[in-house]
């Protein structure tokens, strides 16, 4: 029998690896020969929710929100550094857990490190507020500000 040097996968809310609320898991099959890789926390509302507050906390609370846009590149760009550092690995685990060829897993990797790095630039370049006169008194503008926690599910 095949093992995986893969390590079991929690939940990641406020900081830290944490079990779901339940204690309940899911094997993750590997596509390759249907042998278990690890086992997954299974995330039930009540994750959600701790999770949906952590956030909050952290957008409201943490450093996040009032740090200088240019600060906030550098961890952006950081990501995509480690991501690019990291690529083999994150190739082979993407490969053992999706069954893709691992010549496409590569080019993922690749790719999820140019998102960070376009979205950084767009930033930088793009996301810049407009101003218009109204009428001799007046003038529009918009700002772009962080809003709060949003929430995405991903295949």
């Amino acid at each position: 029998m095949q093992t995986f040097p893969v390590q079991d996968v929690k939940h990641y809310i406020n900081g830290q690896f944490v079990d779901g609320i339940s204690g309940k898991t899911f094997e993750n099959l590997s596509p390759f020969n249907n042998q278990a890789i690890n086992n997954v926390a299974e995330g039930f509302k009540e994750d959600i929710d701790q999770a949906v507050a952590a956030a909050r906390a952290a957008f409201d609370n943490g450093p996040w929100r009032t740090m200088k846009v240019e600060e906030r590149l550098k961890y952006i760009n950081r990501i995509a550094d480690l991501i690019e550092e990291n690529a083999e690995e994150i190739s082979f685990l993407e490969s053992l857990d999706t069954g893709l060829p691992i010549s496409q897993t590569k080019k993922q990797a690749a790719r999820g490190a140019e998102n960070f790095r376009f979205y950084s630039e767009m930033v930088k370049s793009r996301l810049i507020g407009e101003s218009y006169q109204v009428d001799d008194t007046f003038i529009n503008y918009t700002i772009h500000k962080p809003i709060g926690v949003a929430g995405l599910i991903t295949p």
